[in-house]
């Protein structure tokens, strides 16, 4: 057993420049398990996997790091298609905290086992592609192909803003409350992603709704005026969303195709609140 994982340094170390794989095949973790560093950034891919019958994170699993940016790609898988009976409680596909950047995609993967919180696309607090003004790039991915999700299903992060695409894919698990295509967001309405937000359903059940947008948070970021009245926060997209081309803007940034599965309540185009 142990305390927590890092898959990088710690405090202030020098950025690495080669990928690390987190493997946690067996034990209990009481707290997380961080694919990034403590408080120290890293410059590479990363990839966590937990899987093994029994496996049990009594905390989150990140992507990131812990007050930590990530220059790479972040890949997170729990369980195994052959269907580990894993157990954790919430899953990122980035980091925690408000340094905890990712600059490059991110992707999350659940085959087997049971979620006991919600599953994010993106950051706790942090960002996917800071800096970036490519809206059209791919910013996070969430595949659920088996296992079971107590809570939310989030294509972006919680709090965290993500500058490209989001997309949820449901391939075969349970999801026992509702689906998001965008983001969790909180008090102020932010615009957490910066980007097309997709949710794509062909097996699966899902107890709760499906919402192509966010929760709690702002969805149509492309027919914003100039002055953002009524919006409270910036998370630094401001700007960036006044330089968006003509051409862009009054599309659709939300799309929800059903191709299979069953939902038991309802079909939400945009957010919610």
């Amino acid at each position: 057993s142990a305390k927590n994982i890092f898959g990088c340094n710690n405090i202030n170390g020098a950025p690495q420049c080669s990928p690390v794989t987190v493997n946690v095949t067996g034990g209990t973790v009481s707290e997380s398990v961080y694919g990034g560093g403590l408080a120290a950034d890293y410059e590479g891919n990363v990839s966590v996997q937990v899987n093994g019958a029994g496996t049990v994170i009594n905390g989150n699993v990140y992507g990131g790091g812990l007050n930590g940016s990530v220059v790479g790609t972040t890949t997170v898988v729990i369980g195994t298609p052959s269907g580990d009976a894993v157990k954790v409680n919430n899953v990122f596909g980035a980091g925690k905290g408000e340094t905890s950047d990712v600059n490059g995609q991110t992707y999350v993967t659940v085959e087997s086992g049971t979620v006991k919180g919600s599953v994010y696309g993106g950051a706790e607090l942090g960002t996917i592609n800071k800096g970036s003004s490519n809206y059209n790039g791919q910013a996070a991915t969430v595949r659920l192909n088996g296992g079971t999700v107590k809570n939310n299903v989030y294509g972006g992060g919680k709090l965290g803003v993500s500058v490209g695409q989001t997309i949820v894919n449901v391939d075969g698990a349970r999801i026992e409350n509702n689906v998001f295509g965008g983001a969790q967001g909180g008090v102020g309405c932010e615009i957490l992603v910066a980007g097309l937000k997709t949710v794509n359903v062909s097996k699966g059940t899902i107890i709760g709704d499906i919402y192509g947008g966010s929760e709690n948070a702002v969805d149509a970021n492309l027919l914003i005026n100039e002055e953002h009245e009524g919006l409270e926060g910036d998370n630094g997209l401001y700007a960036l969303l006044d330089a968006l081309a003509d051409d862009v803007k009054g599309k659709s940034t939300i799309f929800v195709n059903m191709y299979g599965g069953r939902v038991y309540q309802n079909i939400y185009g945009g957010g919610f609140m």
